[in-house]
């Protein structure tokens, strides 16, 4: 069910900016060897959400869509910059592990109206939150966001993700941009 609020507010936001071509999902026209040649996908030409996430050994993962709005296929790839927010402000992440308990994707061209993703991987395990008393619930509460920007591989711009739930008190981890074989939002 929350999927399809998912897909649905996708394709909503792809109609109100006039997208007339179907959204496709599960890496529908993606391509996941990507051609140098393919430009790297920008800011201006992605649209992100949260596409819900999991759990498995004291680790959830955030997972999140990211859709090529634009007219042309373009290469999504690398490691981008992770900008938490919390009741709106930005606050850049620093530490962030690269690759996640729950695998890796790998670079991927997407073409007009399709999705490639990124995974955000974070860990319950530490010290750190795992006490009781105010000090705890505070130190949380300060590591916790409620949406995230993402900085795109050679500063091609940012994609906007709001609705994600993540925290960074014990460790926050991502995935390349992308998609692999097999992956399902």
């Amino acid at each position: 069910m929350r999927k399809m609020h998912i897909v649905s507010g996708l394709v909503g936001a792809l109609i109100a900016i006039g997208a007339a071509a179907p959204l496709a999902l599960a890496g529908q026209g993606v391509r996941s060897s990507p051609n140098r040649s393919t430009a790297l996908c920008e800011g201006r030409n992605l649209i992100g959400a949260s596409a819900g996430g999991g759990a498995a050994a004291g680790n959830d993962d955030a997972k999140i869509a990211i859709v090529n709005v634009g007219s042309t296929s373009c290469r999504l790839a690398g490691y981008a910059g992770i900008i938490g927010v919390r009741s709106g402000r930005e606050h850049r992440l620093t530490g962030v592990q690269r690759g996640t308990f729950f695998g890796n994707l790998q670079p991927a061209i997407l073409a007009p109206r399709m999705t490639g993703a990124l995974l955000l991987g974070t860990e319950w395990a530490c010290v750190a939150i795992n006490r009781s008393g105010p000090a705890a619930r505070a130190y949380l509460a300060a590591h916790s966001y409620d949406g995230v920007v993402l900085v795109l591989p050679d500063h091609s711009g940012v994609v906007h993700v709001p609705d994600v739930q993540i925290q960074n008190a014990c460790t926050l981890s991502e995935t390349r941009l992308g998609w692999s074989r097999g992956f399902a939002l």
